[in-house]
């Protein structure tokens, strides 16, 4: 049996994990999105439990696998 596929992001929840697939800190996605540390763990917590992943590394795969962000060019 096939599982359900996550139920879909918000904009900001979207806009949260190609922050973090950038390879921004809480702090620094608070800093950006003007929001409390508190609401940056919250949403980073939320985005993780919707996609089904354990972490921010897998955040970053489901970004650059769906377009939302692309991984850093090296210098």
């Amino acid at each position: 049996m096939a599982s359900a596929p996550p139920p879909p992001l918000t904009a900001r929840e979207k806009e949260i994990a190609r922050l973090v697939a950038v390879g921004l800190t809480n702090a620094e996605i608070r800093e950006k999105l003007v929001i409390t540390a508190g609401t940056a763990k919250t949403h980073i917590a939320n985005v993780q439990a919707k996609l089904r992943v354990r972490n921010r590394v897998g955040t970053a795969a489901w970004s650059w696998e769906n377009r939302l962000a692309g991984p850093v060019p090296r210098q």
